[in-house]
């Protein structure tokens, strides 16, 4: 996988929304239990600003994010998704190793 895991910016707050909703859709869930997960699976940039948020990138393109939520040594994972064009490619284990240094750090 040719891409680079970094910090979420408030500005990424969209292509987050996006990718975790993309995810949920790949699923196959009906339409109407997404419409019931909207607020669930929307990062806005206020949630960015202030939980540790980490995406995989190639270029300019979000490829799959995770969320921390929590304070102090205790964290619980938040979000984690991935585009589905790039499910089965590394996104995902990616993100998992930077996400255990992250919570051991």
């Amino acid at each position: 996988m040719d891409a680079v895991i970094r910090r979420a910016l408030p500005a990424d707050a969209r292509a987050l929304t996006r990718v975790a909703h993309a995810a949920k859709r790949h699923w196959k869930y009906p339409e109407d239990w997404i419409r019931r997960w909207r607020d669930a699976l929307t990062v806005t940039r206020r949630f960015v600003e202030h939980h540790p948020i980490y995406g995989a990138v190639r270029g300019a393109r979000l490829l799959g994010f995770y969320a921390l939520s929590g304070v102090g040594p205790t964290r619980e994972l938040e979000h984690f998704w991935v585009a589905p064009e790039q499910i089965g490619r590394g996104v995902g284990r990616a993100d998992v190793r930077t996400r255990r240094r992250h919570a051991e750090g």
